[in-house]
C-alpha cells in the first residue's frame, strides 16, 4: 500500500496517476486542504482527481486546526514551519487511518 500527498498541481497528480495505474487499489491519496487555498480550490481539485484522473481520493479538511495554529504568528519563517509540521500532522493521521482500514 502507498499514501500519495495530493497538492493540486501537475507532479503530484501525474505521479499518483502513473502509481494508481502500477499498483491499482493499494494506492491511498490524500489532499488537505488547509484553509489557504483559493476559492473553490477544494472542489476544483477533487472534481480533477476524481472524475476526470479516477484516483481514489480522500480530502481532509484540517483548516480550522491550521488557521488555528496561525493565529498571531506574524513571523514568515515561523508561518511556513507551521504550516510544513502541520501537514505531517495530518499525513501521520491519514497513514494510521489507512494502516487501521487495510490492515497493512
Amino acid at each position: 500500500h502507498v499514501i500519495c500527498a495530493l497538492s493540486g498541481g501537475v507532479d503530484s497528480a501525474v505521479a499518483a496517476t502513473l502509481v494508481h495505474k502500477a499498483i491499482g487499489d493499494r494506492l491511498h491519496c490524500c489532499f488537505v486542504d488547509n484553509g489557504l487555498l483559493r476559492y473553490k480550490e477544494q472542489e476544483r481539485v477533487m472534481t480533477m482527481f476524481k472524475e476526470h484522473l479516477h484516483l481514489p481520493v480522500t480530502c481532509i479538511d484540517d483548516s480550522e486546526r491550521l488557521l488555528g495554529k496561525l493565529k498571531g504568528v506574524t513571523d514568515p519563517e515561523k508561518k511556513r514551519k507551521t504550516i510544513g509540521a502541520a501537514f505531517i500532522e495530518v499525513f501521520k493521521e491519514y497513514k494510521q487511518t489507512v494502516e487501521n482500514k487495510t490492515g497493512v
